[in-house]
C-alpha cells in the first residue's frame, strides 16, 4: 500500500494533507525510487504542495534477492494458494542502490524547495558528502549501521569534520 501511495501524486497529496491535519510534528514524505523519473518529480511536487516539511529519498528498490540454483526456488519465497513456491519481491538497499538514490535526490532537488534527506548506500563520510552535493540537506544511514554497527556514525561524522576542515568549509550548507 505504501509504495502505491508514493507512486501516485494525488494519493500522496491526500496522505500528506491528512498527516499535516492530524499532527503537529513535521511531516516528511518518503519517496520510492520504483517509479519513472518524470513521476518522481511529480510526486515530489505533490508532497511539497500538500505541505510536506521535507522529503526523504529514497526507499528500497524492488528486486529478487536470488534463485536457489539447486531447487529453482526464488529467494525469498512464499507458498501461493496452490502450495507452490512463489517469489517475493524484496527491498534492496545499501551500496547497491547508491547510484539510483543519488539520481533521485538530484532530480527531486531540482523540482522542490523543501529540504531533502538522502537515503540509500551511505556507508562513509564521502558518500554522505555526495548526497549533499546533489541536494540533500541531511542524510540517513540504515544498512551501514546494521552491517558495521552504530560506531559507523562516529566515523562518518569524524570524516565529515576532517573533510570540512581540509576544504575550509564552515558549515555543511
Amino acid at each position: 500500500m505504501g509504495m502505491e501511495v508514493g507512486q501516485d501524486p494525488e494519493r500522496l497529496r491526500e496522505a500528506v494533507k491528512a498527516a499535516k491535519e492530524g499532527c503537529s510534528i513535521p511531516v516528511i514524505a518518503k519517496l520510492s525510487p520504483n517509479i519513472t523519473p518524470t513521476s518522481l518529480t511529480e510526486v515530489a511536487r505533490a508532497a511539497e504542495s500538500a505541505g510536506a516539511d521535507a522529503i526523504s529519498a529514497t526507499n528500497t528498490v524492488l528486486g529478487v534477492v536470488g534463485i536457489n540454483v539447486e531447487t529453482g526456488v526464488p529467494i525469498p519465497c512464499l507458498e501461493n494458494k496452490q502450495g507452490k513456491p512463489q517469489s517475493v519481491f524484496s527491498g534492496i538497499s545499501g551500496p547497491a542502490i547508491k547510484p539510483l538514490s543519488l539520481r533521485c535526490v538530484a532530480q527531486i532537488a531540482q523540482a522542490v524547495k523543501i529540504p531533502i534527506s538522502g537515503i540509500g548506500g551511505i556507508t562513509d563520510w564521502s558518500s554522505a558528502v555526495e548526497f549533499m552535493m546533489v541536494g540533500a540537506r541531511t542524510v540517513q544511514v540504515g544498512t551501514a549501521a546494521m552491517v558495521f554497527g552504530h560506531g559507523i556514525i562516529r566515523k562518518l561524522t569524524s570524516g565529515l569534520e576532517q573533510f570540512m576542515t581540509r576544504k575550509g568549509y564552515k558549515s555543511l550548507d
